[in-house]
């Protein structure tokens, strides 16, 4: 927490960014120095690169879609995700049985467990 500046996005970024990595991860995340004390509120946009930067590429894909909307459009969870499908961005994995609409639900929470998508109404 003190290393993000207490800056609950910054913490929120970091902490799902790095949940689950090995040690390895870790230390990258200390070596770019992005856990100086010294970051502030404007100053998260290298957490959230870093971040990004580790996003698999399918998510990557369907984060970048995000770009042909203007800033604070409001869309329908489902409706962006059938965009993301209709682009043919979901990509089902033969071995998990699931459904394209299952897995583009599984993209969406990953984007906003990292924060990259703000205000959802539920």
């Amino acid at each position: 927490v003190k290393q993000c500046a207490n800056v609950p996005l910054a913490i929120r970024a970091v902490g799902t960014a790095l949940y689950g990595q090995d040690k390895r991860k870790w230390l990258s995340f200390q070596e770019l120095g992005l856990g100086r004390t010294d970051v502030a509120a404007d100053k998260i946009k290298p957490i959230l690169k870093h971040s990004y930067l580790n996003l698999e590429p399918q998510l990557k894909i369907c984060f970048k879609y995000c770009a042909l909307f203007p800033k604070d459009f409001e869309i329908e969870k489902a409706s962006l995700i059938y965009l993301w499908i209709a682009q043919g961005y979901v990509v089902v994995p033969s071995d998990k049985g699931q459904t394209v609409e299952d897995v583009g639900e599984e993209y969406f929470l990953i984007l906003l467990r990292r924060c990259f998508f703000q205000d959802v109404v539920k």
